[in-house]
């Protein structure tokens, strides 16, 4: 249905679930991928270069993403597959408690992974794709930031607030 010969995609979460899916339609298309991964990406990478694609592997730490680190894996993919064209903030985790009994630690670690590191991939992204006229950046949210969740209170707020960031970056740099 659509094409995307000679575009440049950066995914995170690319080891299984929605990224790889997302990831597996994005190369078949046409697209390069840029894989961000914590711990795997082989069954990704192999399909990928079976669909004629590049895939190049991109070992991240979300948990630890800030501007400085996010800007260094940009220039890493426009180094090694000549540009970028799509960002893809797909990686997530969540963690299952009552709210009352929800330890700071979670919290913490959900937002950094749901929110921060969207946030700072998307602003190093931008400062390539403003100058070229131009990009994509797919930020992946839930149902949840729609109608909530049970036991699962920092993920819904993660996306909901993936929304909010979502909305606030298209009225900025849409034009």
């Amino acid at each position: 249905m659509f094409r995307l010969d000679g575009k440049v995609a950066l995914v995170t979460g690319v080891g299984g679930g929605i990224g790889q899916a997302l990831t597996l339609v994005l190369a078949d298309a046409g697209a390069d991928i840029a894989g961000v991964y914590r711990s795997q990406y082989e069954e990704t990478k192999n399909r990928v270069e079976r669909s004629g694609r590049r895939f190049v592997p991109v070992k991240a730490d979300l948990q630890k993403i800030d501007m400085n680190n996010s800007s260094e894996i940009i220039s890493r993919i426009i180094d090694e597959l000549d540009g970028l064209d799509i960002l893809v903030n797909c990686a997530g985790i969540i963690h299952h408690s009552k709210a009352e009994n929800l330890e700071k630690r979670h919290w913490d670690e959900i937002l950094q992974v749901d929110l921060t590191a969207i946030f700072f991939l998307s602003q190093a992204a931008a400062t390539v794709m403003i100058p070229r006229g131009g990009g994509k950046i797919i930020n992946i949210t839930s149902l949840l930031s729609y109608q909530g969740g049970i036991c699962v209170s920092a993920y819904t707020v993660a996306k909901s607030a993936v929304a909010g960031v979502t909305r606030a970056l298209a009225n900025e740099w849409a034009s």
